[in-house]
């Protein structure tokens, strides 16, 4: 079967997503989209809220953080069983890493002079997820930062006055516990972490030995070279290709669901083995 319009990479209002579950299969299938996928940050939490008429084929997603020698990470998980002890373990394993470095944040912001931004913040966090950008519109509202970007340059971000580094699960780990739970795993958006092309690529060697399965090819950002680049470095590792707009908010009109369903005929789509 062919299908057309597909989407493997999402986020709600369970994680730092502006829509909730409805609204957002809702607008994906406006758009066309015919296989989709919601990736909340280190839950599944959205698939409790999943109708059963869904017009859309559902495949359980979740991008999960993790690290490989101390440098950040996002893992994709596709197809996943959500009642899977063992990933649900480690997914509340990332929640608690989040609730500490929010907690660390917020104490050092006051030790440097700055407010109490917990009440803010409980307010800007619309599930059990906290994330960065959460904490940077927290910052935006009271007034400390004067847009999301500075929250990060000036806050956040690694160079920033309260960096901090959760406590990822390594990326072994994570590909050995989503292969228990069914799942296929995906390097997510391989350009969009500032780390050297060479660095990259090592990752990505790293990521097929251990057992990853595919690499996302095509997404919001990408020019013809990063698409070149990114379609070598599967074949060079025997890597699947996957999609997916990483989709937020309303306001990413570059990043609309569907908008990247393509891939280079010469890469097998992760996808194709769901589809039986």
């Amino acid at each position: 079967m062919s299908y057309q319009m597909v989407d493997f990479h999402s986020h709600t209002r369970h994680s730092d997503g502006e829509l909730t579950v409805a609204e957002l299969l809702d607008f994906a299938q406006t758009k066309g989209v015919e296989i989709f996928s919601i990736t909340d940050h280190d839950s599944l939490a959205a698939y409790d809220d999943i109708p059963a008429a869904c017009p859309m084929k559902i495949i359980p997603g979740v991008e999960i953080s993790c690290q490989l020698d101390g440098k950040e990470l996002h893992l994709v998980a596709m197809a996943v069983d959500p009642a899977n002890t063992a990933l649900k373990a480690l997914l509340e394993q990332n929640q608690n890493a989040r609730n500490q470095r929010a907690q660390w944040i917020i104490a050092r912001l006051q030790k440097i002079g700055l407010p109490d931004i917990s009440e803010t913040l409980s307010k800007q966090v619309t599930g059990k997820v906290i994330c960065r950008t959460h904490l940077a519109k927290a910052l935006v509202e009271l007034g400390i930062a004067k847009d999301f970007q500075a929250a990060f340059k000036c806050y956040l971000g690694r160079s920033g006055k309260v960096w901090r580094r959760a406590d990822w699960p390594a990326m072994q780990m994570v590909i050995d516990t989503v292969h228990a739970a069914g799942g296929a795993v995906i390097l997510a958006h391989p350009t969009k972490y500032r780390y050297s092309s060479t660095k990259i690529s090592e990752i990505v060697q790293v990521f097929a030995e251990q057992g990853g399965d595919a690499l996302e090819v095509n997404y919001s950002g990408l020019n013809l070279n990063h698409k070149s680049w990114l379609k070598r470095l599967a074949k060079t590792h025997q890597l699947q290709a996957s999609v997916g707009s990483d989709f937020h908010h309303m306001k990413q009109t570059w990043a609309v669901p569907g908008r990247f369903s393509q891939i280079d005929p010469e890469l097998t789509p992760v996808w194709e083995q769901f589809m039986v």
